[in-house]
């Protein structure tokens, strides 16, 4: 029988974020899936940004950047 893996996510963090919430509606539009993507998105842009302009030295223009989506 194949060894199951250790989960990526613990089982006592996937029980806070269902606390509450209708496991019926996790997967419907703005259910809690929306809300973890929503979340995640933002927290991964914020961070990107922050070291972004950490980079940059005080008093120098900073360098415009464009990101084209194929």
């Amino acid at each position: 029988m194949p060894r199951r893996k250790d989960p990526r996510i613990p089982d006592a963090v996937l029980d806070q974020l269902l606390a509450g919430a209708d496991a019926k509606t996790v997967f419907d539009p703005n259910g809690l899936l929306d809300d973890l993507r929503k979340a995640l998105a933002e927290r991964v842009l914020n961070a990107e940004m922050d070291h972004h302009l950490a980079g940059e030295e005080p008093g120098k223009e900073p360098r415009l950047c464009f990101m084209w989506a194929l």
